[in-house]
């Protein structure tokens, strides 16, 4: 696999505002590739997006697993469009295909 140039910039969305609701207070970054073993790569492949508190919350909470995979599906279009990659790359790097 082509080595993929790293960034600490979000390749879904730098607006500095919540990308749920669009309040622009109380942010935080969302990896929206998470766990132990992903969330390192989807800093450094810019995976990650601002939610505001409330947001952020309830996506982690027990009723956000659909917001969850939304993003998810998001990360992952936006990573195979910006680094011309393939789903099988894609696979690789974080062991499963969202889409």
């Amino acid at each position: 696999m082509d080595s993929i140039p790293r960034t600490h910039k979000s390749i879904v969305s730098n607006t500095q505002e919540c990308h749920h609701c669009g309040r622009c207070e109380n942010l935080q970054r969302h990896h929206m590739i998470k766990g132990v073993a992903y969330r390192w790569k989807a800093e450094e492949d810019g995976l990650w997006i601002y939610l505001c508190v409330d947001c952020h919350t309830y996506l982690h909470g027990k009723h956000g697993h659909e917001l969850d995979l939304l993003y998810k599906k998001e990360a992952e279009r936006a990573w195979l469009k910006h680094y011309r990659k393939s789903i099988k790359d894609w696979i690789r790097r974080y062991g499963k295909n969202f889409l």
